[in-house]
């Protein structure tokens, strides 16, 4: 039985799944109404607006029907117009009442009022009431591009309903109205065809352009009143006839109902209305305008019902020029009460009841296959995401065969993603109308399969999905399709077309059908009985023959196309050649980041360096071991460890690497593709840049796969250390790091195997001074590590360098830390077994020998050797000598470098207390010589490393030291004591220098004997007089200094009383004229050195003279007046004082013995004075 005689309508019948509104073939309408598939959500829909129609009585009367392209918006809308047109409403309705028959009312969320009783009841009432509907594609209908543009093409619509012109406004308008109006109208046609020879109906707008003059005399005929002049003078010049809704369309809608009952409708159904509106803010605007006024004007009897293939949001906030896109909204949203939405319809139902309804045979043969084969239907087209469905039901099976029900969504994803992709042209979409179509294409081209055949995916595939690829899709698919491989093989080329289906589709589809191996099987089988793993195997021939041939790639298990720039990088990739040297180092960057490798590792107390290289390349070099990932190598891993030196550890990463096949091809891709990124990226634009990201990505996920893969197979490896063969299950941890450390801990701790006898020793440089420093006693016996450092010594001369010691027992079998081997030597020297040497120094001190030995460069001139013995003898009197000078016990021992350091430890601790008063006085005070003195000899003393020096210092020099430190002990109570007092001496020594020499010879001689006791480096014993000599003489000078400033003041208080009235004589008594008297005696009184008071004395004469002069020099100047006594505002003037002028009277003559020379003195005096006299001089005498 063929496939084509199950179905129900012949499958090679003309299905247009591109319903258009002005196709009114009458084998189409019968097709479009008796096809028509309703599901719930289209019977309610329907009812929603029929009932709206006709029963809304307030409110909006628009009705917006959204949908995607293809959802069935223009059938939708098409068979609204073929229940309301009285020709096609009876069978329209008839098909209508056999789904509502079917509509299950008690299911949740149905309406309850759509029942078959209703709808009877709803047809009743629109046969009794009179219904017109215009039905137009508004992209159809062009209009000239001017204002009003829709308000054109309704009016238009509207006109050519009445019968009049469609196109020409002013004609239909001026002319047919008003001739129709007349009655005239029927009459003036046939007149036309018989005096004209035309056919107005359709030649009207030729007629009216060439024969105007004779078709309105032809009116004139009819209607004589017409005047004819006016109206030819707005045919010819239709721009002069203004077109608006308001003064236009709503008053011809107005006047069209004026002769209707109130239950008559008239129905717009407006196709396409968004496409047309597009972004254009103006047109929007105008269809909003258009809706309201039909609203508010025409009492709910004119409906406008569009289409459109968005939302109305969409369509307003896509409005170009909207400066509120949500007013917008708000505006237009607000004229439509009624919404409908065909988004959520059931393009796989709708195709499936549409193209392949069975007839009774094909139920019956195909229920009784699929209760036969239930199991095998149900499991053989299984898949496994939930979205994608099989066979469930025997209803499902008839109601899909040839098909899987799945196939119907995968090839609409197919679709929605060939289009984003601009594989398909711009009319193949997601929607309905493409799987309608591709479907009814498909099951014609295999009707001559028998029944039991079922359709594979590849199907779809056909010359009409060929034909809808655009240039771009072929050029996808074409590098796939003509290798010659696949064009002399038919499977391969079905397998190509599958693959090139579901590889393309959306990323978040991918996520859930994947394009993998599993999935293709599935896609591609055709029998119920079909081998499916003998398939899978074939198509995986193929795939791997395809990647082969860089047609596709494989990622994660799913397979994917390339493009023709990804084909040529994938070529120019594969054609390079990848050093050794470049492999080894890529697999480094892995396998160092996998396993956290350093150039250090810390085991038990030490740091060792790791030298590492991957087969012969090194990374990291001169080590205290040698660590190497056996790669590429081929050896046997028996033959490479006995091969393999004591210290070092292998990985053999070569055991597994060389077995897993699919490793070695990833990492060898992924070192070509590196090589390529290193050399092509900065050069890459445009596409070749695109394609470099991808490929870049993909390397990105291929090394992740690799890391993966590493991570694995490394807990599965084996080891070399030294000559013996690790199992990898003698290693622990499971993280590869982890492991990594456990390894090296195992391996060092077979090389190293002494290391954990330094465990108890330092491990820093401040455990070790610590360790020297301490006084704590150590028992004699030596540790297992002391003895074998000991015994090195003893083996090489009972001298070596800290240098050869550090440098032997820092390599295998012991790896000790240098603070370690020195702790170990530190407790030799106390123990009594070795002690220190540093640049021929013997017996050098612990502490400082340490302090040295932590400096590397300083390590060959630290000595360790044998120690020197000291009698007790020499012991005994060093402790006594010690006594003798310090007054101070020391411990009794039999040790000599014991109490070496010890005496030393002493001398430094009473240094120190010294350290501070040497700062504060030696230098500054003569007595602080004693200080540094002591300090210097103890030093000295200190540094004697050898303790017999040491001893025999204290027996020479005891005597020395002691009278030194009895001295500085004396010193320091002195200055503790009487320092405040000395300081006083001393500054009154230093102030009172001039005066002392104003004192009696006795007071001069008690100030020497203060200088010289301020000069004594002992001044202990001199302190006591000298403190008495101090008080002495600062009663004296203070008695001296104030009975002499007291005459000066009673001098100087003296001229200023003759300076008052001098001042008062010459009318001067502004102030600030002479010095001030307060002032003066102030200055005087804060004077307290004797020499300043007798200079004040003795400059007396010159001050009063400076004064006086001051005095009369103002006087001489002043210009002063006196008013007189009565107020009669007469000035009287003073007599005017003549410039100050000094007068020497020493000046002529020093000495005087006779009475002549007396004589001549006065009157040479006289002569000299009255010539300055005349001169207008006041003399001032000096």
């Amino acid at each position: 039985m063929k496939i084509r005689e199950i179905y129900d309508k012949p499958i090679d019948r003309d299905i247009n799944p591109a319903v258009v509104v002005s196709n009114k073939n009458a084998e189409t309408v019968k097709a479009e109404i008796n096809e028509y598939i309703f599901t719930d959500e289209l019977i309610e829909k329907l009812y929603l607006i029929l009932d709206t129609v006709q029963n809304k009585k307030k409110g909006k009367t628009g009705i917006w029907v959204n949908g995607y392209y293809g959802s069935g918006k223009s059938h939708f809308i098409k068979y609204i117009h073929y229940c309301l047109n009285p020709e096609t409403s009876t069978s329209a309705l008839d098909h209508f009442m056999e789904a509502v028959m079917k509509y299950d009312t008690t299911k949740a969320g149905k309406n309850e009022n759509i029942t078959p009783s209703n709808v009877a009841l709803m047809r009743k009432r629109m046969a009794q009431a009179a219904c017109d509907n215009i039905m137009f594609n508004v992209e159809d209908e062009t209009d000239d591009g001017s204002g009003e543009r829709l308000t054109r093409i309704f009016l238009n619509m509207f006109n050519k309903f009445r019968g009049y012109n469609p196109n020409d406004i002013p004609l239909a308008l001026l002319f047919e109205k008003y001739l129709d109006n007349k009655g005239k109208f029927g009459e003036f046609k046939q007149l036309v065809t018989d005096e004209l020879g035309h056919d107005w109906k359709s030649d009207a707008a030729d007629v009216a352009s060439y024969e105007l003059e004779s078709v309105l005399g032809i009116a004139k005929q009819l209607v004589p009143e017409l005047d004819t002049v006016a109206l030819h003078a707005k045919l010819t010049n239709p721009d002069t006839f203004k077109i608006s809704i308001t003064s236009s369309l709503i008053p011809e809608l107005r006047e069209f109902l004026q002769g209707k009952d109130k239950d008559y409708r008239l129905v717009f159904l407006v196709d396409e209305v968004s496409q047309y509106i597009g972004t254009n803010k103006e047109i929007l605007l105008n269809f909003q305008n258009i809706v309201e006024r039909v609203s508010e004007d025409c009492n709910n009897q004119v409906w406008i019902t569009c289409t459109a293939q968005q939302t109305l949001d969409d369509v307003s906030s896509g409005a170009k020029g909207s400066v509120d896109v949500q007013d917008e909204f708000g505006k237009i949203l607000g004229r439509f009460d009624t919404r409908i939405s065909l988004e959520s319809n059931d393009a796989s139902y709708i195709t499936q009841k549409r193209v392949l309804d069975k007839n009774s045979k094909g139920i019956e043969v195909l229920g009784k296959m699929y209760r036969d084969k239930k199991d095998a239907i149900e499991n053989q087209f299984k898949m496994r995401h939930e979205l994608y469905k099989g066979y469930h039901r025997e209803e499902e099976f008839i109601l899909a065969y040839p098909f899987v029900p799945y196939q119907f969504k995968l090839i609409a994803h197919v679709f929605e993603s060939f289009q984003s992709l601009r594989f398909v042209i711009k009319e193949v979409k997601d929607n309905e109308r493409s799987v309608l179509g591709i479907t009814h294409y498909t099951a014609k081209q295999n009707a001559e399969v028998e029944v039991g055949h079922f359709m594979p995916f590849d199907a779809f595939f056909n010359k009409q999905f060929l034909t809808n690829l655009t240039h771009r899709g072929r050029r996808a698919i074409d590098n796939g399709l003509t290798l010659s491989y696949v064009k002399n093989n038919l499977f391969a080329e079905r397998v190509v077309k599958t693959l090139f289906m579901i590889s393309n589709l959306p990323q978040p589809t991918l996520l859930t059908f994947p394009s993998n191996l599993d999935n293709l099987t599935v896609l591609m089988m055709t029998d119920v009985d079909q081998n499916k793993l003998q398939l899978q195997n074939k198509i995986k021939e193929v795939l791997d023959k395809l990647i082969e041939e860089s047609i596709i790639r494989e990622e994660k298990g799913s397979y994917f196309f390339f493009n023709e720039d990804e084909i040529d990088v994938q070529m120019m990739i594969k054609s390079l050649n990848v050093g050794f040297d470049d492999k080894l180092s890529e697999f480094d960057e892995f396998f160092r980041k996998l396993t956290k490798i350093a150039p250090k590792h810390t085991f038990g107390q030490n740091d060792f360096r790791v030298a590492y290289a991957v087969d012969d390349k090194e990374f990291f070099r001169s080590g205290d071991f040698k660590l190497t990932v056996l790669f590429t190598d081929t050896s046997d891993i028996q033959q490479k460890a006995l091969n393999n030196s004591g210290n070092d550890l292998c990985i053999c990463v070569n055991e597994w690497y060389h077995q897993d096949a699919q490793f070695k091809t990833d990492f060898e891709w992924f070192c070509k593709t590196k090589k390529y990124f290193r050399n092509n990226s900065e050069a890459a634009t445009g596409e070749r840049s695109n394609t470099l990201e991808k490929f870049r990505a993909r390397n990105e996920d291929l090394r992740k796969k690799l890391v993966a893969k590493l991570e694995n197979n490394y807990s599965l490896t084996r080891f070399l250390s030294g000559q013996q063969v690790l199992e990898a299950n003698e290693i622990n941890g499971t993280l590869p790091h982890d492991r990594f450390r456990s390894l090296l801990d195992k391996h060092l701790e077979r090389v190293y195997k002494y290391h954990r006898l330094s465990a108890s020793y330092a491990k820093t440089a401040i455990e070790l001074r610590t360790s020297a420093a301490s006084l704590q006693q150590e028992m004699p016996d030596l540790t297992p590590p002391e003895q074998m450092v000991d015994d090195f010594i003893s083996n090489h001369g009972n001298q070596v360098a800290v240098s050869d010691l550090i440098n032997h027992f820092e390599k295998a079998p012991f790896g000790w830390r240098d603070t370690a081997v020195l702790e170990m030597l530190v407790k030799l020297v106390k123990k009594k077994k070795r002690e220190f040497e540093y640049r021929n120094q013997p017996r050098f001190s612990v502490t400082e020998f340490i302090n040295k030995a932590l400096s590397t460069p300083e390590r060959p001139v630290c000595i360790v050797k044998a120690g020197e013995a000291i009698d007790q003898q020499t012991i005994d009197k060093a402790i006594m000598n010690f006594r003798e000078v310090f007054n101070l016990d020391l411990s009794a021992t039999s040790d000599g470098n014991e109490l070496s350091e010890l005496i030393i430890a002493k001398l430094v601790q009473i240094s120190k207390e010294y350290i501070s008063l040497e700062n504060d006085y030696h230098g500054k005070y003569p007595f602080g010589e004693s200080f540094y003195s002591l300090r210097n000899k103890l030093q000295e003393w200190a540094t004697k490393r050898n303790p017999k020096q040491l001893f025999q210092l204290l027996e020479n020099e005891k005597l020395v030291v002691k009278e030194l430190f009895d001295k500085a002990k004396g010193m320091k109570d002195f200055a503790n004591r009487a320092r405040a007092d000395y300081d006083a001496i001393k500054r009154f020594y230093q102030d009172n220098q001039q005066n002392f020499k104003a004192l009696p010879p006795s007071a001069q001689e008690k100030a020497e004997k203060m200088g010289e006791f301020l000069k004594l480096e002992d001044p202990r014993f001199e302190f006591r007089h000298v403190r008495k000599a101090y008080d002495e003489l600062k009663a004296e000078l203070k008695e001296l200094v104030e009975n002499l400033k007291a005459g000066v003041v009673q001098q100087y208080t003296e001229v200023f009383a003759e300076l008052k009235k001098d001042a008062e004589s010459y009318a001067v008594n502004e102030p600030h004229i002479y010095s001030d008297e307060d002032r003066t005696i102030k200055t005087i009184q804060a004077l307290s050195a004797i020499t300043d008071l007798k200079l004040k004395k003795a400059q007396l004469s010159e001050f009063k003279s400076s004064e006086l002069k001051k005095i009369v020099a103002h006087a001489s100047k002043k210009a002063a007046v006196l008013p007189k006594e009565n107020g009669t505002g007469v000035d009287v003037k003073l007599t005017p004082v003549g410039e100050p002028q000094e007068y020497y009277i020493t000046g002529i003559k020093s000495k005087i013995s006779t009475e002549e020379e007396l004589e001549e003195y006065l009157q040479k005096v006289r002569k000299e004075m009255l010539a300055l006299l005349q001169q207008n001089k006041t003399i001032i005498i000096k």
